[in-house]
């Protein structure tokens, strides 16, 4: 059973395979040695991979030293079942690079669009499944709103929501602008692309799929957990080519 974790600021998740198949995914909020311990030693665990966005806790990284199964970190300096065209691959953060290595798990030789609407919409983009050209980083539903309370003197702070169209009142106006608005965005920079690239495929993740997918007009394809089938890929991979030499 293969084992991929995610590390962010304050959680992380951990998703586990058997081979290509998800079996579970859940979030931990571990600190202490001893958690960490009794997790991995609670699944029969054959090879580790992480990404850490946020900062690795020194009782998580003692742990992942200490396991006796192959553990990877994921970077550039891995080996890759795609091509990094990035002018600055040192700078390219880990989330998208798993998830243009999930695109080419899923769409091997077709060009592939990724949206990952998160605290930032990154869009990614895989050209003919091998090769990374990158893409575009716009604001989030949650940054969208905080922008216009901050940078403004009368303009509330309000959660996002899932509201209609017409706003009636200055909350659910500025509610339907973040995400209404967010939304036309992500079907605009589609049809640009397919403008571009022909048989485009188009995958939605991240945290605002869900107020998003029912909004969106173009078909798109929605994996949540596209990062972690990323991560399992880049192991599996890696592993294969230990073995054949």
């Amino acid at each position: 059973m293969q084992l991929t974790l995610d590390i962010g600021n304050t959680r992380t998740k951990a998703s586990f395979f058997k081979d290509n198949t998800l079996i579970k995914s859940s979030v931990i909020f571990f600190e202490l040695e001893s958690k960490w311990l009794d997790f991995f030693q609670s699944y029969p665990i054959t090879r580790v991979i992480y990404s850490a966005s946020g900062q690795i806790s020194a009782s998580l990284e003692k742990v992942l030293s200490s396991l006796e199964v192959p553990v990877l970190q994921l970077s550039i300096n891995l080996s890759l079942p795609i091509a990094i065209n990035y002018r600055s691959p040192n700078t390219l953060g880990m989330d998208r690079l798993a998830n243009m290595c999930a695109a080419h798990l899923h769409h091997p030789k077709q060009s592939t669009l990724v949206i990952d609407a998160g605290t930032c919409v990154t869009y990614d983009f895989l050209e003919r499944g091998r090769v990374y050209l990158g893409g575009m980083i716009s604001p989030g539903l949650e940054m969208r709103l905080k922008a216009m309370n901050l940078l403004t003197e009368r303009l509330p702070l309000v959660k996002s929501k899932k509201v209609p169209l017409i706003g009636t009142d200055t909350e659910s106006c500025l509610q339907s602008g973040a995400l209404h608005g967010l939304a036309a965005e992500i079907d605009g920079i589609i049809n640009a692309y397919r403008m571009r690239f022909q048989s485009l495929n188009v995958i939605l993740t991240g945290g605002d799929t869900n107020a998003l997918q029912s909004l969106i007009k173009n078909h798109i394809f929605a994996r949540p957990h596209l990062q972690a089938e990323g991560l399992n890929n880049v192991l599996l991979y890696n592993l294969a080519a230990l073995e054949n030499h």
